[in-house]
Order: structure tokens, then sequence, then C-alpha cells
């Protein structure tokens, strides 16, 4: 039995010993890194996918260099209950995903506003009042998130992507900062696209087909 917290051993975990075995905490620090290395935050790239059925609806992709924050997914499953003599069982029902809300700098040169308005405008044009089809404004969004070196490591895809809000900032002579954009995006469904099912396994294991955009690439 260890006597001491330097004597235990983390060889368990695939862990090399220090010499003597004696120096925990640079034990469970290189236990650390080696595999529970933190994703980041800011590690990410967002890509909106030319629309399928309208070759004139699309994003700028240089509109990622703009993006200041952008949500992940929420997913919730209404509950239904069955009631069975003195006892209720409870199945799962219908499945959405909440809208959320992308953050964006607005600038001078390339045009946040205007780049939106394009799309809002074919979801309710305020200038004649008329709603567009779903086909007119709907697009599909990726979310690449990288490692700390800048290797693709996963992704979310969000399929059926509209502006159901538009937020465009305010202006005040008190504050010099920069001016934001807030942008509520509705959404269909979303799921981890670098994911496929296994039938045999019967689990989500790795698609390793697919590529990332490069970070600093100017097109994707």
């Amino acid at each position: 039995m260890a006597s001491n917290k330097g004597d235990v051993d983390l060889s368990v975990w695939g862990v090399q010993k220090t010499p003597n075995n004696k120096d925990t905490e640079l034990q469970a620090t290189r236990f650390n890194f080696a595999k529970y290395q933190l994703q980041r935050k800011n590690h990410f790239q967002v890509q909106f996918l030319p629309s399928r059925y309208d070759n004139t609806l699309s994003i700028d992709s240089e509109l990622r260099f703009m993006l200041k924050s952008f949500p992940l997914p929420k997913e919730n499953t209404e509950t239904n209950d069955i009631n069975y003599f003195n006892q209720t069982i409870k199945v799962a029902g219908k499945t959405s995903f909440d809208n959320f809300t992308m953050v964006l700098r607005d600038s001078i040169g390339f045009d946040v506003e205007q780049k939106f308005l394009n799309w809002r405008n074919r979801v309710y044009d305020p200038r004649t009042g008329r709603m567009g089809l779903a086909a007119m404004y709907k697009l599909d969004a990726i979310v690449y998130e990288f490692t700390p070196n800048r290797e693709y490591y996963r992704s979310w895809k969000c399929e059926g992507c509209f502006p159901a809000s538009v937020d465009y900032g305010d202006m005040d002579y008190d504050d010099g900062g920069e001016k934001q954009l807030s942008v509520t995006l509705s959404v269909d469904r979303a799921y981890r696209d670098d994911l496929v099912w296994d039938s045999k396994s019967q689990k989500l294991v790795k698609n390793s087909k697919l590529t990332a955009p490069v970070t600093d690439a100017q097109e994707y």
C-alpha cells in the first residue's frame, strides 16, 4: 500500500513513472496534458454553405473574420406521459433545437449590416411586406472546431438556418467601442458532422473523410 502521495503509481493510465515514482504532481500534470488537452472556445470557424435550391443565395466566406461568437446547438426532447393504472410512464416526444444568437463585429469596408440585410430581406421585405419561400432563405452552416495547433478536430452541422431576428446594435456618443450585430438564427436540426453511425458497434465513430477549411486562407 502506498505510504504517501509520492508513491502513487499512474502507470495504469499508460503514464511513464518519474524517477523513484515520487513526483506525483509532475506525473499528474503529464497525465492531464497527454490525455485531457482542453478544447478552447476561441478555436473555431463557421462556414455557411451555398443554398442547394437558389444559386443566388450565399454568405460571403470572409464573414468568418468578423464573427465574435457562435453558440453550439441546444437540443430539447419533449416527454409524453402515458397513464397506466396507478403510475405514469414517460416516453420521448418531439425533439426541437433552440434558436441561437451569433454576434458579429461591424465594419466599414466590409459592410456586415448589408450582408445580413440581403439575407434577412429574403425572409421578410419591409418595403413590400412580402415573405419569402423557405427555399429562398434557408441555409446550412458548419461550425468547425480546431486544436490549439490549428488541426481540424470536430464539426457541427446546423441545417435549415435563417435569420429569425437581427439586432443592428446602437450608436452612442459616449462609447468609442466597436459596433456589433446580433443575429438570432432559427435551425431545423443540428448534429456532429464528423461522426457517422456504425451499425456493427452500434456507436458513433469518426468520419475520417471529412476535412475543414484552412483557418488563415482567404477562401474556403
